[in-house]
């Protein structure tokens, strides 16, 4: 596995985990990732680049 995609690993657990902080469940989790979202000019969020998504939840999650 290369150093890139075990770097996309880590990011998506590290973003569900800060969803499901926030959501509750991994159902909810999942739906996110699948729903348009008015932050990404309504596209869902798994099309959106990963560190605009990173961004995102790192500011709502924990204000940064």
């Amino acid at each position: 596995m290369r150093k890139r995609d075990i770097a996309y690993l880590v990011n998506n657990h590290i973003m569900n985990d800060m969803l499901f902080a926030m959501l509750g469940s991994d159902e909810l989790v999942q739906l996110w990732w699948e729903t348009p979202n008015k932050a990404f000019d309504m596209k869902c969020p798994k099309d959106v680049e990963e560190q605009k998504v990173y961004q995102y939840l790192g500011a709502h999650c924990f204000g940064f």
